[in-house]
């Protein structure tokens, strides 16, 4: 049988591809792309990438958009460069973080949109998303770390005990409980039916802050040393004035029966007046009123009933009897 000799160059080709294989490392060999969707090398930088490995998956909003393609240490920041689908659109002003699904799960990255912006420029070749704008992975050991400081700190029994309140301050029949809940849910609905309302509340409070605060310097001063002496004695005059206000309402009501007395004396006054017609006031009190409260007597010329009978010498001989005559 007739067998054919190998070439040195083929024994001299298979011995270098075993001693250089001991040394290669599968993660970093990138695999072929065949006529597939034109990718964009990014950069995204992180305060840490702990267990991040080269070849990791990226995601965007839940899509995989490209795979991390290597992790160094660049200038005190964690550069992960990764090649991305350019055809997904990702906004340029996207976030980043390294997440893990589950405890044992792997590390990927996640892009996510940015808030507030919609539509912007997209991530092309070569850019750079910087540590502010990414989230590095939580750790297992701080994740254990703050599960033993919940548990350890009491956190546990003080949730029992709030539970057990709340049980307390439940209705003791389901009935109840059924009609407090339906009450929470009419109101609930009531608010939500009404929030046109809540609304225009709250900006009306905003309103009124914005107000206050454009006012602080009047508000300063209204509420000085001084401002507050002044108001705190002026209000205590209002209160005074207040009570003689009150007390002179009590002695009008109570003194009623002194309108037809003043009535009486207004008419005598206007029938006899003071002497000579356009005297004054004074020349009335020391010709009139000071000399009859001297000697005070009057003269009666003649009594007369309305139908015009004269009973004068009736009125003497009364009077007389009463000792008013003289």
């Amino acid at each position: 049988m007739w067998i054919r000799q190998r070439s040195p160059l083929v024994w001299v080709v298979l011995v270098a591809t075993t001693v250089s294989g001991c040394g290669l490392n599968p993660v970093r060999m990138q695999p072929p792309t065949f006529g597939g969707p034109p990718t964009v090398r990014v950069v995204l930088e992180f305060s840490s990438a702990l267990n991040l490995p080269a070849g990791a998956k990226v995601t965007y909003e839940g899509d995989n958009v490209g795979s991390v393609r290597s992790v160094a240490l660049e200038g005190g920041v964690v550069a992960v460069a990764a090649n991305l689908d350019s055809q997904a659109r990702i906004p340029a002003a996207s976030t980043a973080a390294i997440v893990q699904d589950t405890v044992l799960g792997d590390c990927y990255v996640s892009l996510g949109r940015p808030a507030g912006v919609d539509t912007g420029p997209s991530l092309t070749d070569g850019a750079r998303i910087p540590v502010g704008r990414t989230r590095p992975p939580a750790s297992i050991e701080d994740m254990m770390t703050s599960l033993s400081s919940f548990i350890g700190s009491g956190s546990i029994q003080r949730l029992g005990g709030m539970l057990h309140t709340v049980n307390a301050a439940m209705p003791p029949t389901t009935d109840q409980t059924r009609k407090v809940a339906a009450t929470v849910a009419r109101d609930l609905r009531s608010l939500a039916s009404n929030s046109a309302e809540v609304d225009r509340s709250i900006d009306t409070l905003g309103e009124l802050a914005a107000s206050l605060k454009n006012q602080a310097g009047v508000l300063d001063d209204f509420l000085t040393a001084d401002s507050v002496d002044f108001w705190t004695k002026i209000w205590a005059g209002i209160a005074s004035v207040i009570g003689v206000l009150s007390a002179l309402g009590d002695i009008f009501g109570r003194g009623a029966w002194l309108i037809p007395l003043l009535d009486s004396v207004s008419t005598a006054l206007e029938q006899t007046g003071p002497p000579g017609g356009g005297s004054t006031i004074d020349t009335f009190t020391n010709q009139t009123l000071l000399p009859f409260l001297l000697d005070p007597r009057v003269e009666i010329a003649e009594v007369a009933t309305p139908d015009g009978v004269n009973r004068t010498a009736d009125t003497r001989q009364i009077l007389a009897k009463l000792g008013a005559l003289r």
